[in-house]
Protein backbone atom coordinates (compact mmCIF):
# COMPACT_ATOMS: atom_id res chain seq x y z
CA UNK A 1 0.00 0.00 0.00
CA UNK A 2 1.32 3.39 -0.90
CA UNK A 3 -0.79 5.65 1.28
CA UNK A 4 -1.40 3.52 4.37
CA UNK A 5 1.38 2.04 6.47
CA UNK A 6 0.62 -1.22 8.25
CA UNK A 7 1.54 -1.39 11.91
CA UNK A 8 4.19 -3.93 12.91
CA UNK A 9 1.65 -6.42 14.31
CA UNK A 10 -1.05 -5.79 11.64
CA UNK A 11 -1.61 -8.25 8.77
CA UNK A 12 -3.70 -8.08 5.58
CA UNK A 13 -6.57 -10.59 5.64
CA UNK A 14 -8.54 -9.67 2.50
CA UNK A 15 -8.39 -7.29 -0.49
CA UNK A 16 -10.92 -6.54 -3.24
CA UNK A 17 -12.42 -3.79 -5.39
CA UNK A 18 -15.84 -2.63 -4.13
CA UNK A 19 -18.34 0.22 -4.13
CA UNK A 20 -19.48 2.05 -0.98
CA UNK A 21 -22.89 3.65 -0.40
CA UNK A 22 -21.36 6.82 1.14
CA UNK A 23 -18.43 7.25 -1.29
CA UNK A 24 -18.39 7.66 -5.10
CA UNK A 25 -16.71 5.33 -7.57
CA UNK A 26 -14.91 2.05 -7.16
CA UNK A 27 -12.63 1.66 -4.17
CA UNK A 28 -9.87 -0.70 -3.12
CA UNK A 29 -10.95 -2.38 0.14
CA UNK A 30 -8.29 -3.84 2.42
CA UNK A 31 -9.27 -5.77 5.54
CA UNK A 32 -6.48 -6.01 8.09
CA UNK A 33 -6.41 -7.54 11.54
CA UNK A 34 -7.35 -4.10 12.98
CA UNK A 35 -9.08 -2.00 10.29
CA UNK A 36 -11.07 -1.85 7.08
CA UNK A 37 -9.30 0.57 4.72
CA UNK A 38 -10.86 2.20 1.65
CA UNK A 39 -8.55 3.70 -0.98
CA UNK A 40 -9.24 5.21 -4.39
CA UNK A 41 -6.90 4.91 -7.37
CA UNK A 42 -6.12 8.22 -8.98
CA UNK A 43 -4.23 9.02 -12.15
CA UNK A 44 -4.28 7.71 -15.70
CA UNK A 45 -0.60 7.08 -16.35
CA UNK A 46 0.89 7.15 -12.87
CA UNK A 47 -1.51 5.29 -10.60
CA UNK A 48 -1.50 6.21 -6.94
CA UNK A 49 -3.82 5.29 -4.09
CA UNK A 50 -5.46 7.95 -1.97
CA UNK A 51 -6.78 7.05 1.47
CA UNK A 52 -10.53 7.70 1.57
CA UNK A 53 -11.84 6.11 4.79
CA UNK A 54 -10.78 3.83 7.64
CA UNK A 55 -13.13 1.79 9.84
CA UNK A 56 -11.56 0.44 13.04
CA UNK A 57 -12.81 -3.06 13.80
CA UNK A 58 -13.53 -2.08 17.40
CA UNK A 59 -16.05 0.50 16.06
CA UNK A 60 -18.27 -2.27 14.63
CA UNK A 61 -21.29 -2.95 16.83
CA UNK A 62 -21.74 -6.28 18.62
CA UNK A 63 -25.19 -7.51 19.67
CA UNK A 64 -25.76 -10.77 21.57
CA UNK A 65 -22.09 -11.65 21.01
CA UNK A 66 -22.54 -11.39 17.20
CA UNK A 67 -20.66 -8.88 15.10
CA UNK A 68 -23.15 -6.75 13.14
CA UNK A 69 -21.89 -7.54 9.63
CA UNK A 70 -24.65 -8.97 7.43
CA UNK A 71 -24.39 -10.24 3.87
CA UNK A 72 -27.31 -10.25 1.43
CA UNK A 73 -26.29 -11.21 -2.08
CA UNK A 74 -23.52 -8.92 -3.31
CA UNK A 75 -24.07 -6.39 -0.49
CA UNK A 76 -22.53 -6.45 2.98
CA UNK A 77 -23.98 -4.13 5.64
CA UNK A 78 -21.69 -3.06 8.47
CA UNK A 79 -23.19 -1.38 11.53
CA UNK A 80 -20.64 0.91 13.16
CA UNK A 81 -20.89 3.28 16.09
CA UNK A 82 -21.25 6.23 13.68
CA UNK A 83 -23.52 4.85 10.92
CA UNK A 84 -24.49 1.91 8.72
CA UNK A 85 -22.34 1.24 5.67
CA UNK A 86 -23.29 -0.84 2.64
CA UNK A 87 -20.41 -2.28 0.62
CA UNK A 88 -21.17 -3.86 -2.76
CA UNK A 89 -18.83 -6.54 -4.07
CA UNK A 90 -18.53 -7.75 -7.68
CA UNK A 91 -19.02 -11.40 -6.74
CA UNK A 92 -21.11 -13.24 -4.16
CA UNK A 93 -18.17 -15.46 -3.13
CA UNK A 94 -16.03 -12.39 -2.41
CA UNK A 95 -18.85 -10.85 -0.33
CA UNK A 96 -19.26 -14.12 1.58
CA UNK A 97 -15.52 -14.42 2.19
CA UNK A 98 -15.39 -10.84 3.53
CA UNK A 99 -18.43 -11.26 5.79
Amino acid sequence: MENYELESDEVILFEDVVTHNKLKGTLQLTLTSRKIIFEKEKGIIKKERILVDIIHLEDIKIYNEKVQVKQKGLEVTIQTIKDNIIITFYGMLKANKFA
